[in-house]
């Protein structure tokens, strides 16, 4: 448990966990987990996940496989199971077993309720921390991540897109307000002034931290962060308030819920911005996510039933890209998980999956209502707000992408799947837990085999990675040969690029040696352009290199 918590933590503060080695990280610690607790019989508690979303996950994996056994370009022949990149689809198989993983290991781990409280408030404080980092960044550059270093686009605290730091956000903030309602037994159970003037002090630090956390959210400028978290808190309030006790409680708690909708809905109706308006037209922004989605309903008509390929998506893409899309735009993600994974998988694993998340919500609501205990319902019903608010929020974005916003994501779904909550009856501390379930050797030299194949697999992209980073600044030779190791172990078409490039640079810094260089760059680059003949880059990089190789550059005169 301890781990895992680690694991939490760590991923956020890492970037989002989006470079491969913090990835491989996260992936090795839950793999290790989960073999651990299946090999040592400690998986004895059931849970509605292995039956409803947990096979569903694995249904994405068995997708995966069949579209990797035949990769094709989106506009070339193509089998009814095929993907248009098949590293990139042997990558999304991996990264959706470390989702199996992670919903098989954390209902075995959330076994009572003080393991349950140590989740959500890990969850709540870490979102607090990234409130806080966000908030001094946007004191200065507010490119700078950790002050440190400088990326692209609009960052928030150590999230390199300020909409995935907004996704989290929503996550956190929604583990606080269950952490902060839990706080209300003990405040209608005190027994002295003192104590009274105690809990309400926490409360009150309880509600600093939330406010703080639903600024962050506003802060970010993530239109679909706050309207998302809104939206969820105002549908779980409303839900909520049917379970109290007395009618005059019940209509005073819809009254407040109501008065506040109607006073968001007026600041948003006064605020143009939060609208995606400018001078009453749409912002750039969301305009480019309308013509994803338009290009988005095209390619699933020509791809309707498996998809082109889990994970391939940047690779299938440029065809559909309509003009209003600047050239240079090179669209990775269509900014809709539920989108994108209908376009990867097609109808068949779309439906699977929503069918099992659909099936898994429904057993949580039930749940939440059945709840015996006043403390775990509200952290509870923070938990299933929390899943609830980022579902609403893929709808918009693609914040699944993130590694540590999926790690939170798969981990609050098992945590609502686990023991506490779905006990009948309040557990004294003496009752011991279940026995451990005894494996058979065959089974857990199996499972022991599955996960270290599978550990072995996270490493080769951080190897890529590793060269990459060491090929950037290093002379030509070293360059080639650090980039080129680079592209052995993960191979990508921007690896290739980068590997063309350097010849193409050596080419016009060498006259003497201009001609063959250029073609040795062609040469590079040829076989991955053959399979992915729509990538923006190695296509650009050929027009340069066929301009050149036809009209040769002069060489300089001799002094």
């Amino acid at each position: 448990m301890t781990l895992f918590l680690a694991a939490l933590v760590f991923a956020p503060l890492a970037f989002g966990s989006v470079e491969p080695w913090a990835l491989a990280l996260l992936q090795l610690t839950v793999f290790i987990t989960a073999a651990s607790l299946y090999v040592k019989g400690l998986a004895v508690y059931p849970n509605a996940l292995y039956k409803t979303l947990l096979p569903a996950v694995l249904a994405i994996v068995l997708i995966g496989l069949l579209q990797a056994m035949h990769e094709s370009p989106v506009h070339g022949p193509a089998s009814l199971f095929f993907t248009a990149w098949r590293p990139a689809t042997l990558k999304a198989v991996l990264l959706w077993l470390f989702y199996a993983a992670i919903l098989f290991s954390v209902p075995q781990l959330i076994t009572t309720p003080e393991r349950f409280t140590r989740l959500m408030w890990t969850i709540f404080a870490m979102g607090v921390a990234i409130t806080l980092l966000g908030m001094f960044q946007k004191t200065g550059d507010n490119t700078l991540v950790y002050g440190l270093f400088k990326v692209p686009g609009q960052a928030f605290g150590p999230f390199i897109n300020r909409d995935h730091g907004a996704y989290y956000l929503i996550m956190a903030a929604m583990a606080g307000l269950g952490i902060f309602f839990s706080g209300w037994r003990d405040l209608a159970a005190h027994k002295s002034h003192t104590r009274l003037f105690d809990l309400l002090s926490i409360q009150l630090l309880k509600f600093v931290m939330i406010a703080a956390l639903v600024y962050g959210i506003y802060h970010t400028g993530s239109r679909g962060g706050i309207h998302s978290f809104a939206a969820t808190a105002a549908v779980l309030g409303f839900i909520s308030a049917g379970f109290l006790h007395t009618r005059k409680l019940r209509l005073a708690a819809v009254l407040g819920l109501t008065l506040l909708a109607v006073g968001y809905g007026a600041f948003i109706y006064q605020n143009e911005t939060m609208m995606g308006l400018k001078e009453g037209k749409l912002v750039g922004s969301v305009t480019m996510r309308l013509s994803m989605y338009k290009s988005g309903m095209q390619m699933m008509k020509d791809f309707p039933y498996l998809g082109s390929g889990l994970g391939a998506l940047e690779y299938a893409f440029p065809p559909y890209k309509r003009p209003d899309i600047p050239d240079l735009a090179i669209v990775q993600h269509v900014h809709s998980d539920w989108l994108e994974l209908f376009l990867q998988t097609g109808f068949a694993g779309g439906f699977i999956y929503i069918a099992g998340l659909a099936a898994a919500l429904f057993g949580f609501f039930r749940t939440w209502r059945r709840c015996r205990s006043f403390r775990i319902k509200a952290l509870y019903g923070g938990a299933l707000g929390a899943v609830l608010g980022a579902t609403a929020h893929n709808l918009v974005e693609f914040g699944l992408q993130m590694p540590a916003n999926s790690l939170l994501y798969y981990t609050l779904l098992g945590a609502l799947a686990s023991a506490p909550p779905v006990w009948v009856r309040r557990r004294s501390p003496d009752e011991d837990p279940p026995e451990p379930a005894p494996v058979k050797k065959g089974a857990a030299f199996a499972a022991a085999a599955l996960a270290t194949l599978l550990c072995l697999c996270a490493l080769p992209p951080v190897i890529g990675w590793w060269y990459n980073q060491r090929a950037e600044d290093a002379p030509y030779q070293e360059k080639v040969q650090r980039q080129t190791t680079a592209l052995f172990w993960n191979p990508s078409p921007e690896y290739a690029f980068r590997l063309g490039m350097a010849h193409y640079t050596e080419a016009l810094a060498n006259p003497a040696s201009t001609h063959a260089l250029l073609l040795t760059a062609q040469e590079t680059i040829a076989p991955w352009l053959k399979r992915a003949p729509s990538n923006y880059n190695l296509l650009r990089l050929n027009k340069v290199l066929e301009y050149f190789t036809t009209h040769p550059l002069p060489l300089p005169k001799p002094k």
